[in-house]
């Protein structure tokens, strides 16, 4: 069983410098998680005006669908994910629907750009739409952590994770419980909430003692004096 002996803080706030190499390791592993490969098992054919077949069966998949798989099948794909996510902005579907999309095309951009280049304006209309969309409040999450803004605790905290018994789920990215405390963890040190920090990231280990990345992270979080 994973164990930890924490370092001893000295003053009210550890906030260092180093924090900055540490998010741009951690943000960018986040961002890329899960790209390439297939996204969705056993899709052989994609792309605009096409099917998406699986197994020799054709699945009934709607434009958002289609979009968040091709996505999830990595770079290659990202030219047919943005033809559907945009079919749906333009076309006659929910404003949750729209939203949806919105965050696909801001994942796209991040994706593409990396947090410190992002264009976020996808992800804040897609809020616009449904506040309560996840995705899009994580990618606005890791703009603001890349940046420095302070803004990532409250968009983390908006989708529950303030709570460490959360419970963190996403069919559209790659994203698991695990890291999106580790991402909480982040958030609230950047912020200087090092007790909310600490109990963040001790969640994420918990959830995932195996992950090099949330491993990494505690480990540079260790040394800072969380």
């Amino acid at each position: 069983m994973w164990q930890k002996i924490r370092k001893i803080r000295v003053g009210a706030n550890n906030y260092s410098p180093l924090l900055m190499i540490i998010l741009t390791a951690a943000v960018s592993a986040w961002i890329f998680s899960g790209c390439g490969g297939a996204g969705s098992a056993g899709i052989t054919a994609l792309g605009p005006g096409s099917n998406i077949t699986g197994g020799g069966t054709a699945l009934t998949m709607s434009m958002l669908d289609k979009g968040w798989s091709l996505f999830r099948i990595g770079e290659s794909s990202y030219t047919d994910a943005e033809y559907y996510f945009n079919q749906v902005i333009g076309g006659t579907f929910t404003d949750n629907d729209k939203a949806s999309a919105r965050a696909g095309l801001g994942w796209i951009e991040l994706r593409r750009s990396g947090a410190s280049a992002a264009d976020k304006s996808n992800f804040e209309s897609s809020l616009v739409l449904d506040p309560s969309n996840q995705e899009a409040k994580l990618g606005l999450a890791l703009i603001s952590l890349a940046g420095a803004t302070g803004q990532a605790v409250n968009y983390l905290e908006s989708i529950g994770l303030w709570n460490v018994n959360y419970s963190f789920s996403s069919s559209q990215i790659s994203m698991s419980n695990a890291k999106a405390h580790a991402l909480m963890a982040l958030a609230y040190y950047q912020a200087g909430n090092l007790d909310s920090s600490e109990a963040q990231i001790d969640k994420a280990r918990a959830l995932d003692g195996n992950d090099l990345t949330i491993e990494q992270m505690d480990t540079s979080l260790t040394n800072l004096g969380i």
